[in-house]
């Protein structure tokens, strides 16, 4: 099927058969389907679509492409046909899907699958995975010698900046505004100070977040605070500022793990 093309409907529904809750069911094609990872957006503000990725063939080597779909199952649409599909995240308005392709970073547009180049790093590295904040889009590119790079990209036009450069790091998240960026470091003895890291997204103010036994974590809307799972033998939820020097619990008990 061709780029922007609606695809037939793929609906089931059912009832769990123990709590009989009713499940719809978007996919059920003969091809791997999943949704976003939690630190991406992938339900549009109105949470009438959503996005997912899906495998475009049921055969070995069947490579990862980019769907929308209404939430009732109609209207699904595949927005990419790339070899090279990577990382994805929803625009704020929910018009467009930025997403990682080789060396670059684009956008596609949910309402006609329209396609464009945001930034490209040919020559210079492969891009890895994304965030959005603001009025930017984060990047992380792995450069030469295994160095890993972060990209701030404007989205309204404008030259990459990189804004730091270190090893291996991951779970990359902007808050809304854009004002703060937060990462995971992969090696400790880089920093000595803690694998959970934050910084200004003018490249300043990089430090450690007071909670640093973190499972996953996430911002909190527009408070600039983020909050994460405790690992054990702690059970709780405990959230905090860049800028605090303890985090605090919000909420603890037996099943607050991960």
């Amino acid at each position: 099927m061709a780029v922007g093309e609606v695809l037939g409907m793929e609906r089931i529904e059912f009832s769990d058969p123990v709590t009989r809750a009713h499940i719809v069911q978007l996919t059920s094609n003969v091809t791997i389907s999943q949704n976003l990872y939690f630190e991406e957006t992938a339900f549009t503000p109105d949470c009438r679509r959503v996005i997912f990725i899906s495998k475009n063939g049921a055969h070995r080597g069947a490579r990862f492409d980019l769907y929308r779909v209404n939430v009732d199952g109609s209207e699904m649409v595949q927005l990419t046909d790339r070899g090279d599909f990577g990382d994805c995240h929803l625009s704020i308005d929910g018009t467009c899907a930025f997403y990682t392709a080789g060396t670059d970073v684009r956008a596609v547009y949910l309402d006609d699958a329209r396609d464009e180049a945001l930034a490209s790093f040919a020559g210079a590295g492969t891009t890895a995975e994304i965030t959005l904040g603001g009025d930017y889009v984060f990047a992380r590119v792995i450069r030469e010698g295994d160095r890993h790079a972060l990209i701030r990209i404007p989205i309204n036009g404008g030259e990459p900046e990189t804004i730091y450069e270190g090893g291996m790091f991951c779970h990359l998240t902007a808050n809304p505004s854009g004002q703060f960026i937060s990462w995971v470091t992969q090696r400790v003895a880089e920093t000595r100070e803690g694998t959970w890291r934050v910084m200004r997204t003018d490249g300043t103010d990089e430090r450690a977040w007071p909670a640093q036994r973190w499972t996953h974590s996430s911002w909190v809307g527009a408070t600039d605070r983020m909050q994460g799972g405790l690992l054990p033998p702690d059970r709780a939820l405990s959230w905090a500022h860049p800028h605090d020097s303890e985090h605090e619990i919000i909420a603890e008990g037996a099943y607050f793990v991960h």
